[in-house]
């Protein structure tokens, strides 16, 4: 399943933090069923990789995502959501 990638500005915008104040990491969540990542990683990627597409498995939250692009290929794996 491919992914819609956030440009840089929805990503500051709709990213969250989590975790103690201390330990908080800001995240990027692309939705129910689908993975939720570490923003600054996305970000990472995603200035390494303009024009990339990303893609992962149906109803998997805690599947990789898999970017590929004409300059490279990378992998991102996600955070835990926590269950209610």
């Amino acid at each position: 399943m491919e992914l819609s990638i956030p440009t840089p500005g929805e990503l500051k915008i709709n990213s969250r933090k989590v975790g103690d104040y201390r330990g908080a990491k800001s995240v990027y969540d692309f939705g129910s069923g689908l993975p939720m990542v570490d923003a600054s990683l996305l970000k990472d990627v995603m200035d390494c990789l303009p024009g990339a597409k990303a893609v992962t498995e149906n109803n998997a939250t805690t599947k990789m995502l898999y970017f590929t692009s004409d300059s490279g290929d990378a992998l991102l794996l996600p955070v835990r959501k926590k269950t209610a």
